[in-house]
């Protein structure tokens, strides 16, 4: 066989039968070992190939686990703790026992179908079959690929290997909206709760659950009769968080008459309550507080919510986001522009029109006060 040219690296036997291909890539040797000449052959070639690509052989070699720590680093900063904490959940839940100690160089895409597969296979397993596990893989799956494509950008790796990787279907249920008779029923249950306000907010304002447990008394002008939406509440590593609203949802809107009466109602016992616990309480301005003043922990409030709905004859299916559905299908039938419904619901892309004016916002006072008027005249 004629001599190699300098730099080409090159493949031998070992004691035993076994064969190594090495290469030097930046002076260091890059070594592959291989059952027969021919596969040696292919692994020497191999390394030419990606040190000719730039890629960055060593790096590479390092685990899964080793370089999604950096790529949370690096991703981190540009996202919610919210986003944040999904994301360590994924990560600790399901990569690193199953692919932590894989080198990124060794992911294939034949080893991360299987992995995936187990993963809703074993979903749907613990579930007895009431979840299809689809929503996670998609999840880990999106995870995946966006930490293997930076790997890829710096090149650790030749190519992300996501790439030839089929995911399950996933497509939230259609959720039915309440029917004028089913709302009224719940409001009317609602009344006498001691969140019939939050009830109220989320019916007539379509407020995500997060942003009406993160009003504050700040952010109610009862002159006005206006509502800004300027924060929320989440439940991020246990325990209720205060933050940002979702981007573009932060928003200015009518606050409907029929839902003073509660809020100032709220406000009494609220005072009054802060008088009886002096001691403990720790104003922090919050409409919907614990005992203590602290964030209300979301996972009650849909407990509470689950009570009412029972109570109410609402369908099974309903979920606090029905409420927001449902609102949504009641500014249509009301005749409120596309436009306009987007503002209110907090969707869409922030642009000149969802800018909060005097016009606009007279506007969305007429169309919910429709609503109001409509739901509320025999829930009460």
């Amino acid at each position: 066989m004629a001599k190699r040219s300098k730099g080409e690296g090159g493949i031998y036997e070992e004691p035993g039968g076994t064969w190594r291909a090495i290469v030097y890539i930046n002076g260091k040797a890059h070594k592959r070992r291989a059952a027969t000449r021919e596969a040696a052959e292919a692994l020497r070639q191999q390394l030419l190939a990606q040190r000719s690509a730039g890629i960055d052989v060593g790096g590479g070699g390092q685990t899964l686990a080793a370089w999604l720590v950096t790529w949370q680093a690096a991703k981190e900063r540009n996202l919610r703790e919210r986003s944040q904490a999904n994301n360590r959940r994924l990560i600790d839940g399901y990569l690193m026992p199953l692919l932590g100690t894989t080198p990124l160089n060794k992911l294939k895409a034949d080893k991360l179908q299987a992995t995936l597969h187990r993963v809703q296979d074993d979903i749907v397993k613990e579930s007895g079959g009431r979840y299809t596990g689809a929503r996670t893989v998609q999840a880990l799956a999106q995870l995946l690929r966006a930490s293997l494509d930076l790997a890829r950008k710096r090149r650790l790796i030749e190519h992300n290997p996501m790439e030839g990787v089929e995911l399950p279907s996933y497509s939230a249920a259609e959720k039915e909206p309440l029917s004028d008779v089913q709302l009224q029923a719940f409001l009317n249950k609602a009344h006498e709760h001691p969140l019939a306000a939050l009830w109220r907010l989320y019916a007539l304002l379509g407020l995500r659950r997060g942003e009406g447990l993160g009003v504050r008394w700040d952010d109610l002008d009862f002159d006005a009769g206006i509502i800004h939406i300027k924060q929320q509440v989440q439940e991020i590593d246990g325990k209720p968080t205060l933050g940002e609203p979702k981007y573009t949802s932060a928003r200015t809107l009518p606050l409907p008459a029929a839902c003073v009466e509660s809020l100032r109602e709220l406000r009494a016992a609220q005072m009054r309550l802060r008088l009886k616990r002096a001691k403990t309480y720790q104003d922090q301005g919050l409409v919907f507080a614990n005992r203590d003043g602290g964030p209300l922990w979301p996972s009650n409030v849909l407990e509470a919510f689950y009570t009412l709905r029972a109570a109410a004859g609402a369908p099974p299916s309903a979920t606090i986001h029905t409420l927001r559905h449902t609102l949504a299908t009641l500014l249509d039938e009301c005749g409120a522009s596309e436009a306009l419904k987007a503002g209110i619901l907090g969707h869409g892309k922030r642009s000149v029109t969802q800018r909060y004016t005097h016009a606009r916002l007279a506007a969305m006072r007429k169309v919910i006060e429709q609503v109001s008027e409509r739901i509320t005249r025999k829930a009460a």
